[in-house]
């Protein structure tokens, strides 16, 4: 069985190859988490779960939560309601000390790759090794660690080049090379292919289903543009109106989605306009 094949089967069973019975203790779980500020509600009884291996999509309209729901996971933002669990514990609450455990447990990819103007591309991917809380490596070690990284991404040679010298996917790119410095178990991918060329974004979207297969990382994937989110995801859960308004496949989602799904995923309306 293919990596993808075995994801998808994690995906929609829930349960452990060796047996019919065990059910697989998700590597995220949400449950119930709702959040508000300024009495404006931004999530309502958000529940889902991410199974170990699986790449889960999120999409929805711009402003619907997606991307704070991936700071909740990484305990940037306590939610107002629920439990987030990751590896079956709850980490709402914990002191900042044990979330920046979990934190190392995870790479997390921004949208606009969030790259230090100042730090050469080698300097950047560099300083996610010096984090406290890691093992210190030499001098040596780190520039062999950073040229596997960088290699591993497509970009070998980049090393001594600075942001501003670099196109909008090879930033990405170089942001990817510096979440997996952490050698997370998830990744975390906000907008990967937002503000690229078609041609760009077929690129990061091949560079997550091939960090997924080799590595084994679990993978949540925030995104608005539909096509680039389905290519990679082996489910996909649609936010709006601050709910969950459908998880499924892909194709589940294109054939059989609600009125909502539908009309966020192909385009044009299937009935009255809801957005």
């Amino acid at each position: 069985m293919s990596e993808s094949s075995a994801r998808e089967q994690a995906a929609g069973d829930g349960v452990d190859a060796a047996s019919t019975t065990t059910v697989l203790v998700p590597v995220v779980e949400l449950r119930g988490v709702s959040h508000v500020i300024d009495r404006q509600a931004i999530l309502r009884d958000v529940s889902f779960s991410v199974q170990r291996g699986e790449i889960f999509g999120i999409m929805g309209l711009s402003g619907s939560g997606k991307s704070t729901i991936l700071r909740i996971i990484m305990g940037l933002l306590r939610p107002t309601r629920g439990q987030v669990l990751i590896n079956g514990r709850d980490i709402v609450g914990l002191p900042e000390r044990e979330l920046n455990d979990v934190r190392r447990s995870m790479g997390m990819c921004f949208q606009n790759a969030a790259l230090f103007d100042s730090m050469t591309v080698a300097q950047n991917v560099a300083f996610a090794l010096r984090s406290p809380g890691r093992r210190r490596l030499s001098r040596a070690e780190i520039s062999e660690r950073v040229s596997e990284l960088l290699d591993r991404v497509g970009l070998h040679g980049v090393g001594d080049h600075y942001p501003a010298e670099l196109s909008g996917g090879m930033k990405k790119r170089v942001g990817i090379a510096r979440a997996l410095a952490q050698e997370p178990e998830v990744m975390l991918y906000d907008e990967p292919s937002s503000g690229l060329d078609p041609v760009v974004a077929s690129v990061i979207d091949g560079l997550i289903l091939h960090l997924a297969d080799d590595l084994h990382v679990t993978s949540i994937v925030v995104s608005h543009h539909v096509g680039n989110l389905f290519a990679v995801a082996d489910r996909v859960m649609m936010i709006y109106d601050e709910r969950v308004e459908q998880i499924g496949r892909p194709a589940e989602l294109a054939e059989a989605g609600t009125d909502v799904v539908r009309q966020f995923v192909h385009g044009q309306p299937t009935g009255p306009i809801v957005v």
